[in-house]
């Protein structure tokens, strides 16, 4: 699950209680309702059968901004450029993310290299659970 959106850090390991208390303090309606869906159903997004990647932490922002003339989202478009796409000039990227050259991508390959090019940019810090995850997210 990818969340790009100003303090969606907040949905990864926390209770419920804690994450509704934030959330109304944060007065963000986004992460409040996402919170909500996933409190109905008495699971915790930080649970073993989700992977989770948030574009902030709790207390941050997720910013935009320009790239080559494009408005971009920075957490979006580091996670895609990472992955093969550089959405701000329409083109394939050498897969980036891959740090090891296996030509896989991992969750920690692809959240490390998201995480540090989006901070380039931006105050920004990106979020991942679980963390150091060798879970494939695909492989070119």
């Amino acid at each position: 699950m990818l969340v790009d959106a100003c303090h969606s850090g907040i949905i990864i390991g926390k209770s419920a209680a804690e994450q509704s208390a934030v959330a109304k303090q944060l007065n963000d309606a986004f992460v409040s309702t996402f919170i909500n869906e996933f409190s109905k159903s008495g699971r915790s997004l930080a649970a073993s059968d989700y992977y989770v990647i948030t574009a902030a932490r709790s207390s941050e922002l997720s910013w935009e901004g320009t790239i080559n003339g494009t408005r971009v989202g920075f957490f979006t478009y580091s996670l895609c450029y990472g992955s093969g796409w550089d959405y701000s000039r329409r083109a394939n990227t050498a897969f980036p993310a891959d740090t090891n050259k296996d030509r896989t991508l991992t969750l920690h390959e692809v959240y490390a290299y998201s995480l540090n090019l989006a901070f380039q940019y931006v105050p920004q810090s990106a979020q991942v659970y679980p963390v150091n995850s060798t879970f494939t997210l695909f492989e070119y």
